[in-house]
């Protein structure tokens, strides 16, 4: 799953979800093995109500279009520093694992 864990495990969408972000009271319920059929999440809180009363005043898209796009440009650089921090970790391990030059 190296990679696409932010996606694949609802554990991590509070990095980067609009949703998670936008009501930090929420109560969330995860089940299941992350990435697998029956991997769950449920929650609580104010935008149950605030989502329903929303799609009812304007169109779907005008409500859910800028979360969504907010959602991907915080999922892009959550990923982006994932990816940093493993090249990072990488290249620290292939220094250690390098010999120490001998001695003149």
């Amino acid at each position: 799953m190296e990679g696409g864990h932010q996606v694949a495990d609802f554990g991590h969408w509070n990095n980067w979800s609009h949703w998670e972000r936008s009501d930090p009271s929420q109560k969330t319920t995860i089940t299941g093995d992350p990435g697998v059929v029956g991997h769950k999440t449920v929650w609580d809180g104010k935008n149950d109500f605030m989502g329903k009363f929303f799609g009812l005043v304007m169109g779907m898209e005008g409500m859910i279009g800028k979360a969504y796009e907010n959602s991907l440009a915080n999922l892009k650089q959550v990923a982006e520093a994932d990816a940093l921090a493993a090249k990072a970790a990488a290249a620290k391990s292939a220094d250690a694992a390098q010999p120490a030059p001998a001695a003149p």
